[in-house]
């Protein structure tokens, strides 16, 4: 006979827009089904741990948008994916610190702009809740996951429901944005555009035709 333990596990994600907390209850005996989730919310990929002294100095530059700094540690061989210890690469920090110059500069250099930090945010998320245009187009011109998902399942135009950014919306939405998308408590963008009274943008997203399919609804 196997002794049977019951335990709350609490998991907070530190959503920009939305602060929730996540509440789990598992039977001891089947923990190790948590193991996945856990390895998928925590662990920075590999081989994007700073190695070097220069993906040192580049996680460094980054966070406090040195320029120069920057430059330095890419010229001395930085990993231009590299992610600090949040899980944020350098082209992520600079979205979120709204640096269009230095997004613009990494895209350039090839960086890849669908990588998430620890929280599963990506570089669009950001542009978004600034509701920063440039950056949007910017990151939308050179592939950005449209559907990308936070770690409570929500896509960036659930961010623009949210914040109630019209113009990166209105651009989200020429892209194939799905007002309809479902996080993980079936919450649409439209949804949260009637939760914060955006009626301009509810209107919007409710007139946008979109063929709901399946895969549209998170399960």
């Amino acid at each position: 006979m196997f002794l049977s333990f019951n335990f709350i596990f609490f998991i907070q994600f530190k959503n920009e827009h939305l602060d929730k907390k996540i509440h789990y209850s598992f039977n001891f005996n089947s923990l190790i089904l948590l193991i996945p989730f856990l390895i998928g919310i925590f662990q920075v990929n590999a081989q994007n741990i700073p190695k070097t002294d220069a993906d040192k100095a580049l996680v460094a530059a980054a966070l406090h948008g040195d320029v120069q700094g920057i430059k330095k540690a890419i010229n001395d061989g930085a990993n231009i994916n590299v992610q600090d210890e949040d899980g944020f690469t350098p082209l992520n920090r600079a979205a979120k610190l709204s640096y269009y110059h230095l997004v613009y500069y990494f895209t350039q250099l090839g960086a890849d702009v669908n990588i998430p930090n620890n929280n599963k945010i990506t570089a669009l998320h950001y542009g978004v809740e600034y509701n920063n245009v440039k950056i949007v187009r910017l990151l939308l011109a050179n592939n950005a996951n449209i559907d990308a998902r936070d770690g409570i399942q929500e896509c960036p135009l659930h961010w623009a429901g949210w914040t109630g950014n019209y113009e990166v919306a209105k651009l989200l939405l020429k892209h194939g944005a799905n007002p309809y998308a479902k996080n993980n408590t079936n919450i649409t963008p439209i949804d949260l555009t009637i939760r914060q009274e955006h009626k301009k943008l509810e209107i919007l997203f409710k007139r946008k035709k979109y063929k709901k399919l399946k895969s549209d609804y998170h399960i």
